[in-house]
């Protein structure tokens, strides 16, 4: 081979390397899927709230309402990222006191039959099943 032909492929080769440095190779993925990594609940009618917070020591949000006939508690799933691919929430729980729904994907109402307390679960949707839990305490006034 001669010299000036080792030497153009050494300069290609190196070329490429700094070519690739300058502009980068990025590979995406054509139908991506975003998971949900984290899910908060915040009051949409906080006025029916006596009280509510994230209790860190617990891992689980508490609500405190009083009872009243037709008391409704309505919560809204903020799920994050905002572009997760399925951003919707389904609601596990196990209370005589309360039936619970979720609609629109996102936006929870419990209907409130008595007083006590209620235990649920707000579940990602997207299947890695990513949960927070919480508790509705209905106090008698």
């Amino acid at each position: 081979m001669k010299k000036s032909t080792i030497f153009l492929i050494l300069l290609v080769y190196v070329a490429s390397f700094i070519i690739v440095g300058l502009f980068g190779i990025q590979v995406r993925a054509h139908n991506e899927i975003v998971y949900v990594d984290s899910i908060s609940l915040t009051p949409v009618n906080s006025e029916a709230f006596v009280n509510y917070r994230y209790d860190e020591a617990e891992k689980k949000y508490k609500f405190i309402a009083y009872y009243e006939d037709d008391l409704v508690i309505q919560l809204k799933a903020n799920v994050s990222p905002a572009n997760a691919t399925n951003g919707a929430v389904k609601v596990s729980y196990d209370s005589v006191i309360a039936d619970i729904e979720v609609s629109e994907s996102v936006f929870i109402t419990i209907n409130v039959k008595d007083g006590g307390a209620i235990d649920f679960s707000v579940v990602s949707t997207d299947g890695l099943d990513l949960t927070v839990n919480a508790t509705l305490y209905v106090l008698y006034a």
